[in-house]
């Protein structure tokens, strides 16, 4: 499925030989400008310090983006890190992600899922598959003609630290060494989300071009029905 995403992107963001305007997809950042024009762009929000764009040779440009609070761009409740993809020099994708303690996590997702539902006219539950049509998650998604936004939540785990024993002299002093180390973060996850035991997670927003998105899932689903009638034919 991400293969296909991609290419889906790699249509959209391709510079349009027509003067119909690409599609937005974060404030008024549309698909297909280039890094500089989204460093100048972004340049102009309110939280954001600084943006760099640096170029070595035939390698895809790379952005540095400074934020004013130190940490990541306000916006509501949100802290978010903004991290622009781009697709042969063109802007395919921003995804807008914070991490922070398990249950604070799940209480912004729940005033996120309104304040996208009032926004956008079309919402939904998607389900992601693999290659070999196996569930492997279920994220929400909003859209309007323009624009569709994915949300997702990742869980970090604060696994109990698994000791190493054993070895004499040098090797034991090692062992030693990271045995502290693992506690260390392991209770260091807990005195930061102590409700949660130290669990965190990641809560992403992703925004595409609806149009990508809508190529992806035809093409995802003519190979689908491929497959299938493959299977039949052969049974």
């Amino acid at each position: 499925m991400l293969v296909y995403l991609l290419a889906a992107l790699q249509i959209a963001a391709a510079p349009s030989s027509s003067q119909e305007p690409q599609p937005v997809i974060w404030r008024e950042f549309r698909v297909g400008i280039t890094p500089e024009q989204f460093a100048e762009g972004l340049r102009k929000e309110e939280g954001i310090s600084s943006v760099e764009v640096t170029r070595k040779g035939k390698k895809p440009a790379k952005i540095k983006i400074a934020y004013a609070a130190g940490n990541g761009m306000q916006i509501g409740d949100l802290n978010v890190t903004v991290t622009p993809s781009f697709i042969n020099d063109r802007l395919g994708s921003v995804t807008l992600s914070e991490t922070g303690c398990y249950s604070t996590v799940e209480a912004k997702l729940e005033k996120l899922v309104t304040a996208l539902g009032e926004k956008y006219p079309q919402q939904q539950r998607v389900k992601f598959v693999n290659t070999d049509g196996v569930s492997v998650d279920t994220q929400r998604a909003f859209n309007n003609q323009e624009t569709r936004v994915t949300v997702s939540v990742s869980p970090i785990e604060n696994p109990y630290p698994q000791h190493i024993y054993g070895g004499t002299g040098f090797m034991a002093s090692l062992n030693k060494v990271a045995n502290s180390m693992a506690d260390s973060t392991y209770n260091s996850n807990i005195e930061g989300c102590p409700i949660d035991k130290g669990r965190k997670a990641t809560l992403q927003l992703e925004y595409v071009s609806q149009g990508a998105f809508m190529a992806e899932h035809l093409k995802e689903s003519a190979d689908q029905a491929a497959k299938a009638k493959a299977t039949r034919d052969g049974l």
